[in-house]
Parts: structure tokens; sequence; C-alpha cells
């Protein structure tokens, strides 16, 4: 295996060799997915993609660690562009997270996949993968929000031990959602409309208190 052989490839190279990847494992998953399809369709010879990665479970967690990597450069490119308020930056960078993936139906074919097969050794790597990713990114990227409206006698821990339970219970629900829909957009598009009104009624409460005034 020769990873760094393969990222010191052309950009546009590694892109067509990793959306063929992503194609191939969206439409059959890991153990259906065959390596002769994905070295025709990349137009490179199989030696190769076996050269560059040593077998089809390596090739498959790099391609995860790839998009991965996609959605946190996505995220990080909002810094920027996010609103002065606390709460209303994390839903902003909420909102184009599944922004991405709406423009990505190949990633949600795949998370179907994954989240569908728990107990698949491969599957439970590549989220536990995921997981180690997201959990990283995210606190990086909250901690960079400014955060000066926050009460200052409230240790920002726990405001984000609070944020993350709000956020790994939606995204329970998403991820019930995607298998339910068979990982199609289209049906799936209105009740994400529905899970982000609720991130954003549940944020309301975090910020307001449900206690009458």
């Amino acid at each position: 295996m020769n990873i760094e052989m393969f990222e010191r490839l052309p950009q546009e190279k590694q892109e067509k060799i990793l959306q063929a990847c992503l194609d191939e494992f969206a439409a059959y998953g890991f153990d259906a997915a065959s390596t002769n399809r994905i070295v025709k369709q990349a137009g490179i010879p199989k030696g190769s993609l076996f050269q560059y990665f040593g077998g089809k479970e390596s090739l498959f967690l790099y391609m995860i660690e790839r998009i991965e990597s996609e959605n946190e450069r996505i995220s990080r490119d909002q810094i920027e562009a996010i609103p002065s308020d606390f709460f209303e930056a994390i839903i902003h960078l909420f909102v184009k997270d599944l922004e991405y993936l709406k423009s990505s139906p190949k990633v949600v074919q795949l998370m179907r996949i994954i989240i569908s097969q728990p107990l698949h050794p491969v599957y439970q790597k590549a989220q536990a993968l995921g997981g180690q990713e997201n959990s990283g990114q995210f606190r990086e990227i909250i901690s960079a929000i400014p955060r000066d409206q926050l009460r200052d006698d409230i240790d920002f821990e726990d405001v984000i031990k609070i944020i993350s339970v709000i956020i790994e219970a939606l995204e329970h629900r998403m991820n019930k959602l995607v298998i339910a829909r068979e990982g199609s957009l289209e049906q799936m598009s209105r009740e994400l409309e529905v899970i982000i009104q609720d991130f954003r009624e549940f944020f309301a409460m975090l910020r307001f208190g449900v206690y009458k005034r």
C-alpha cells in the first residue's frame, strides 16, 4: 500500500478514482463492490489501485476519510461567514451540513448502506472513523465561534455537552430517515426541513429557557 503515491497524483486524477469508488460502493455496498468496475470507470490499471491502497477495505476506508475531510473543509470555509449570534452560528453550520448531503446523493446512498448494517465489521470501522473525525471537528469549530454572549458563570464544556446531545439526537433521527426513505433525497427533503425547524426550536429553548418570566 502506498497512499503517498496516490496523493502525489494530479488532483483531477485522484478525484476521478475516488468518484469511481464512491459510485461503486454507493451502488453495491462493500461486499458486492467490484474493483474491476472501479478501475474500468477510473481508467487505470487494476495493479495501480492495489499499489495505492493494498486492498478493497483500505480503499473503502480511505474514501470515507476523504469524504469526511471534504465535509470538514466546507465547514471550515463557513467560519468566516457565520452569524455573530452563538446559537445562530451553530444552526448555520448544521444547515450547511445538510445542504452538503443534499448536493451529494451518492454520499447519502452510501450512508444508508453503512448505517443499515451496524454489525458489518468494515462499516463499523467506517462509522468509528467518521465519529472520531466529527467529534474533533465539532469541538474545534464550536470553540472558534465568538461566545461573548454566553454567561460567564457557565462552563463552556457544559455548553458543548448540551449541544452535542441535541445534535446526536437529531443525527439519529436523520439516520432513521435515510434508512426509511432508502437514501432518496427527493423523499427526504420535506422531513429534513422539519429536522432543521426542530433544531431551531431546541436552540431557542436553550437560549431563552423554558420557565415563564
